[in-house]
């Protein structure tokens, strides 16, 4: 996964472009979203983390960062949201442990 990030000087973030609106705080470290195409179909789905008051990251899929960036930068308009590619800055880890029934 790579990530980036959504900065916005309003709080939350638009709920317009996401399925989930975000909660002041987020549940936990995390939340996952779906970005939404205008029939409501997913586009992508992704895990929202809040890293500051008014700042977020939005974790997806390397392949996806650059249609996800351009699809969230048409819902900006004129709205102070700054949105950019910070994947460099990230490092996304998974611990995966087998089912009980497989366990040795």
């Amino acid at each position: 996964s790579s990530s980036f990030s959504l900065s916005s000087a309003s709080h939350p973030p638009p709920s317009s472009i996401s399925h989930n609106s975000a909660p002041s705080p987020l549940p936990g470290p995390c939340m996952p979203s779906l970005l939404l195409n205008t029939q409501g179909r997913v586009i992508v789905d992704t895990l929202v983390y809040k890293v500051g008051d008014d700042a977020f990251v939005i974790e997806a899929e390397w392949d996806e960062i650059e249609s996800v960036i351009n699809y969230l930068k048409k819902f900006k308009l004129r709205s102070k949201v700054k949105i950019e590619d910070v994947t460099e800055n990230y490092t996304s880890w998974a611990i995966v442990t087998p089912p009980k029934d497989e366990e040795g």
